[in-house]
Protein backbone atom coordinates (compact mmCIF):
# COMPACT_ATOMS: atom_id res chain seq x y z
CA UNK A 1 0.00 0.00 0.00
CA UNK A 2 2.80 2.62 0.74
CA UNK A 3 4.57 1.79 -2.43
CA UNK A 4 1.35 2.60 -4.18
CA UNK A 5 0.99 5.72 -2.35
CA UNK A 6 4.63 6.71 -2.98
CA UNK A 7 4.41 6.20 -7.02
CA UNK A 8 1.20 8.28 -7.22
CA UNK A 9 3.12 11.03 -5.31
CA UNK A 10 5.71 10.75 -7.94
CA UNK A 11 3.65 10.75 -10.57
CA UNK A 12 1.96 13.99 -9.54
CA UNK A 13 5.23 15.52 -8.76
CA UNK A 14 6.46 14.96 -12.31
CA UNK A 15 3.50 16.20 -14.13
CA UNK A 16 3.18 19.05 -12.02
CA UNK A 17 6.73 20.00 -13.04
CA UNK A 18 6.56 19.20 -16.54
CA UNK A 19 2.93 20.94 -17.33
CA UNK A 20 2.93 23.67 -14.71
CA UNK A 21 1.28 26.94 -16.23
CA UNK A 22 2.73 30.17 -15.02
CA UNK A 23 1.97 33.60 -15.31
CA UNK A 24 4.44 36.16 -17.91
CA UNK A 25 5.40 39.50 -16.00
CA UNK A 26 3.85 41.90 -14.96
CA UNK A 27 1.25 39.82 -14.18
CA UNK A 28 -1.26 42.21 -14.97
CA UNK A 29 -0.82 45.72 -16.66
CA UNK A 30 -3.06 47.97 -18.25
CA UNK A 31 -2.96 50.10 -21.76
CA UNK A 32 -4.79 53.28 -22.27
CA UNK A 33 -4.82 54.47 -25.57
CA UNK A 34 -2.44 54.29 -28.01
CA UNK A 35 0.62 52.46 -26.59
CA UNK A 36 2.41 49.74 -26.94
CA UNK A 37 3.20 47.74 -23.71
CA UNK A 38 5.13 44.34 -22.91
CA UNK A 39 4.15 41.72 -20.84
CA UNK A 40 7.80 39.28 -20.64
CA UNK A 41 8.35 35.90 -19.03
CA UNK A 42 11.03 35.55 -16.30
CA UNK A 43 14.15 33.83 -17.55
CA UNK A 44 13.50 30.62 -19.25
CA UNK A 45 16.14 27.96 -17.91
CA UNK A 46 15.33 25.19 -20.27
CA UNK A 47 14.14 26.33 -23.08
CA UNK A 48 14.53 22.78 -25.05
CA UNK A 49 11.32 22.52 -24.92
CA UNK A 50 8.15 23.38 -26.65
CA UNK A 51 6.16 26.76 -24.89
CA UNK A 52 2.48 27.63 -25.33
CA UNK A 53 1.88 30.88 -24.85
CA UNK A 54 -1.89 32.61 -24.23
CA UNK A 55 -2.51 36.46 -24.21
CA UNK A 56 -5.46 37.66 -22.47
CA UNK A 57 -7.22 41.10 -22.89
CA UNK A 58 -10.12 42.36 -20.78
CA UNK A 59 -12.01 45.38 -22.03
CA UNK A 60 -11.68 48.18 -19.43
CA UNK A 61 -13.62 50.91 -21.36
CA UNK A 62 -13.36 52.71 -24.89
CA UNK A 63 -13.02 50.87 -28.34
CA UNK A 64 -10.74 48.52 -28.44
CA UNK A 65 -8.41 48.37 -31.07
CA UNK A 66 -4.78 47.04 -31.90
CA UNK A 67 -2.46 44.25 -32.40
CA UNK A 68 -0.46 41.86 -30.18
CA UNK A 69 2.37 39.96 -31.42
CA UNK A 70 4.79 37.50 -29.34
CA UNK A 71 8.89 37.93 -29.58
CA UNK A 72 11.83 36.03 -28.26
CA UNK A 73 15.39 36.79 -27.51
CA UNK A 74 18.51 35.49 -26.12
CA UNK A 75 19.89 38.33 -24.19
CA UNK A 76 17.06 40.12 -23.20
CA UNK A 77 17.44 43.16 -25.00
CA UNK A 78 17.61 42.59 -28.60
CA UNK A 79 14.10 40.80 -29.27
CA UNK A 80 12.87 39.09 -32.65
CA UNK A 81 9.18 38.41 -33.89
CA UNK A 82 8.35 34.70 -33.70
CA UNK A 83 6.69 33.73 -36.48
CA UNK A 84 4.09 35.79 -38.55
CA UNK A 85 1.31 34.61 -36.19
CA UNK A 86 -0.59 37.89 -34.20
CA UNK A 87 -3.84 38.63 -32.43
CA UNK A 88 -5.88 41.57 -34.22
CA UNK A 89 -7.75 43.33 -30.96
CA UNK A 90 -11.21 43.84 -31.94
CA UNK A 91 -14.08 45.98 -29.68
CA UNK A 92 -15.19 42.88 -27.25
CA UNK A 93 -15.32 41.97 -23.58
CA UNK A 94 -12.27 39.54 -24.06
CA UNK A 95 -9.71 39.14 -26.50
CA UNK A 96 -7.56 35.79 -26.47
CA UNK A 97 -5.47 34.15 -28.41
CA UNK A 98 -2.65 31.08 -27.86
CA UNK A 99 0.77 30.94 -29.54
CA UNK A 100 2.23 27.76 -29.88
CA UNK A 101 6.56 27.41 -30.07
CA UNK A 102 8.56 24.87 -31.07
CA UNK A 103 11.72 24.26 -29.49
CA UNK A 104 14.22 27.15 -29.68
CA UNK A 105 17.14 28.23 -28.11
CA UNK A 106 15.51 31.78 -26.64
CA UNK A 107 15.63 32.32 -22.90
CA UNK A 108 12.83 34.96 -22.56
CA UNK A 109 9.64 35.75 -24.41
CA UNK A 110 7.31 38.56 -24.49
CA UNK A 111 4.09 39.91 -25.92
CA UNK A 112 4.03 43.26 -27.35
CA UNK A 113 0.38 44.72 -27.18
CA UNK A 114 -0.26 47.26 -29.26
CA UNK A 115 -3.41 49.46 -28.82
CA UNK A 116 -4.97 52.75 -30.93
CA UNK A 117 -7.52 55.11 -30.24
CA UNK A 118 -9.09 55.51 -26.83
CA UNK A 119 -8.98 52.09 -25.11
CA UNK A 120 -8.45 50.92 -21.58
CA UNK A 121 -7.48 47.12 -21.47
CA UNK A 122 -6.23 45.11 -18.74
CA UNK A 123 -3.31 42.75 -20.29
CA UNK A 124 -2.42 39.36 -18.57
CA UNK A 125 -0.16 36.81 -20.30
CA UNK A 126 0.68 32.70 -19.67
CA UNK A 127 2.81 30.51 -20.40
CA UNK A 128 3.16 26.44 -20.39
CA UNK A 129 6.64 24.75 -21.16
CA UNK A 130 6.77 21.68 -22.11
CA UNK A 131 9.73 19.28 -21.69
CA UNK A 132 11.46 17.18 -24.61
Amino acid sequence: MKKIIMLGLCILTFASVSFGQAKMLPVADTSTNATTRYISTPVVSNSSGDFSFQYVGTKLGGTVAGVVKLYGSVDGVNFEQIGTDSLALTNVTTNAKIFDVAAKARTIYRFAVTTTGTVSLKNQGFYVARKL
